[in-house]
């Protein structure tokens, strides 16, 4: 992972009580060593900078800006720590299983269900190298259970209110066969056009103990109901399994390629990359540059030509 360094750097003025920045450097340079070291030990890390965020209160953003550190990559580390770190020692199980720095930061979405989480980390601890791809087919299982489970308790809740309505007009028109049975069809016709939406998207976050759904996990539930559902103005289409893979297939491309020019974005000047490489690894990259430009020369062009189209 080499997100921290920022390629330029800024002149931020702190307003610290005595002794707060002095031990909120001295974390920052706990946790590089920690970056360093890799998979386990980005926990520790995260532990140090949730640490200085908490001293550092609303002035956060400038002590990043003034370590010159990404504030987007310090805050991933903090959000691991949060979901792994009261699970795992660093220093104890930094060699038991490893996962990417990609799976990690996937796994500690808010969006993510805490079952994908434990599975992951369980599969890790047993020795398997967990990948990005591997912790995105996770969520998915896990999410499209969770969905199918919510549905399914909507249903028995609607049969239950089916079945109340059902007594009751039994009791009302006992004596009128033909009007029981008019009024029997009425009540299940009406409760299969009816879904209380919020409510069962409140039961699918619940099971997913998530705040809120997000847009792949809506046309899970448009493809479970079989129609289409509008939440805040979007429509979901219901989805086959099919194109459901084909988007998360695209949605990983995308997101790799995104943080691959991400890095590039934040890595540091190329002096100061070159000073720390070994030799053999100065040679990879030159080997590989005259293809990289290439690619963004022609990836740039691209971006403009969509832009003025859209424009």
């Amino acid at each position: 992972m080499n997100e921290m360094t920022k390629p330029e750097q800024m002149t931020f003025e702190l307003d610290l009580p005595a002794g707060v920045e002095e031990r909120c450097d001295e974390r920052h340079r706990l946790a590089q060593t920690h970056i360093a070291a890799g998979c386990w030990h980005w926990v520790e890390a995260g532990k140090q900078y949730a640490a200085n965020k908490n001293d550092l209160k609303g002035q956060w953003a400038a002590w990043c800006g003034k370590q010159n550190v990404v504030l987007q990559t310090v805050d991933t580390l903090i959000r691991i720590a949060q979901s792994f770190g009261d699970k795992l020692n660093p220093q104890v199980q930094s060699d038991v299983g490893m996962m990417d720095f990609g799976a990690l930061r996937l796994l500690a979405s808010p969006s993510v269900p805490q079952e994908a989480r434990d599975e992951a980390m369980s599969r890790a601890m047993d020795g398997e190298h967990i990948t990005k791809a591997d912790a995105e087919e996770m969520v998915a299982q896990a999410v499209a259970a969770s969905v199918a489970e919510a549905i399914a308790e909507a249903e028995a809740n609607q049969q239950e209110a089916i079945e109340a309505a059902i007594a009751e007009a039994t009791e009302e028109l006992a004596d009128d066969k033909e009007a029981l049975e008019a009024e029997i069809k009425k009540i299940r016709a009406e409760a299969r056009k009816k879904t209380d939406l919020p409510k069962l998207v409140d039961t699918a976050c619940r099971l997913l103990k998530i705040k809120k759904l997000t847009g792949l996990q809506y046309h899970h539930l448009a493809q479970l109901l079989g129609q289409a559902i509008s939440v805040n103005g979007t429509r979901y289409l219901p989805l086959s399994s099919e194109q459901i893979k084909e988007n998360e297939d695209r949605m990983r491309v995308a997101s790799t390629v995104s943080e691959a020019v991400g890095v590039l974005a934040g890595a540091p000047p190329p002096a100061a990359l070159l000073a720390v490489c070994y030799p053999v690894q100065r040679l990879r990259i030159a080997q590989r540059m005259d293809a990289v430009i290439a690619w963004a020369t022609e990836c740039r062009e691209a971006v403009k030509a969509w832009e003025g189209e859209e424009v």
